[in-house]
């Protein structure tokens, strides 16, 4: 089957993947599962997605390094630190960069559409992180988990 593979930064080996024809099928796989297709040489691939992945997160630096954040509602500058930030209880905001469907029967956490902004409250976990939705005109604010890949 052909995946997208969405995050590949995850320490446990596992990527984040989702079906090319079926968008609403996310997962974790482990990353040897992988290859990509057509290609018969996959340590050559592992070693550019190893390539990509610097450059992601080099952009990433970049784009944070050349803007202030927002946070909730109040602009901090950038020597803003995150302790600082919790303790005057202010949260930044993330955008979903995929569709997230819970698990049936996971009441801890919450649905994120692809372009939804959340605030993110705890961060702890690298991989799991506690977010508040913004209420919109059908329904309330919710707070739950989110896995920390689907989130930028």
């Amino acid at each position: 089957e052909l995946v997208e593979v969405l995050d590949s930064r995850q320490k446990s080996g596992m990527w984040l993947v989702r079906g090319q024809l079926e968008k609403n099928k996310v997962c974790f796989v482990p990353s040897d599962l992988l290859c990509q297709a057509g290609d018969v040489n996959v340590e050559r691939k592992k070693k550019e997605d190893e390539t990509d992945e610097e450059e992601i997160s080099q952009k990433k630096k970049e784009r944070k390094s050349n803007h202030s954040p927002k946070f909730g509602s109040a602009e901090v500058d950038n020597d803003t630190s995150e302790d600082e930030l919790r303790l005057r209880g202010v949260h930044p905001d993330y955008l979903a960069v995929a569709d997230y469907l819970p698990p049936v029967g996971d009441t801890n956490s919450v649905r994120l559409s692809e372009g939804q902004i959340v605030e993110v409250i705890d961060m702890e976990r690298p991989d799991l992180w506690l977010v508040k939705t913004r209420p919109t005109k059908t329904s309330p604010s919710r707070q739950g988990w989110v896995p920390s890949a689907y989130l930028e």
